[in-house]
């Protein structure tokens, strides 16, 4: 993923988030931007390999993993997940 890519992807999720508080530190991480310490692409991306995800949102998908094991939710193959994504996101 080139920093095009990555920027429309960021500027996508920022344009679906309604939670101010993520809002609000998005624009001071902006604000406080030191233009010193610019990356490679690639190095930038390879930051987001930092675990930022909560546990508690590990504990939801291993239940929601379970429940699909057990049959209780239908699946989708990489096709049908990768079309809907295209379709809603317009790639």
């Amino acid at each position: 993923m080139d920093i095009h890519q990555i920027k429309l992807e960021l500027i996508k999720r920022i344009l679906d988030c309604t939670d101010i508080n993520i809002l609000n530190q998005i624009e001071n991480i902006l604000e406080n931007h030191n233009s010193d310490l610019v990356m490679e692409p690639e190095e930038a991306y390879k930051m987001k390999s930092i675990d930022l995800i909560p546990e508690s949102h590990y504990l939801l998908l291993e239940e929601d993993r379970k429940r699909h094991l057990n049959g209780e939710t239908k699946g989708s193959s990489w096709d049908e997940v990768e079309k809907r994504l295209r379709e809603k996101y317009d790639l």
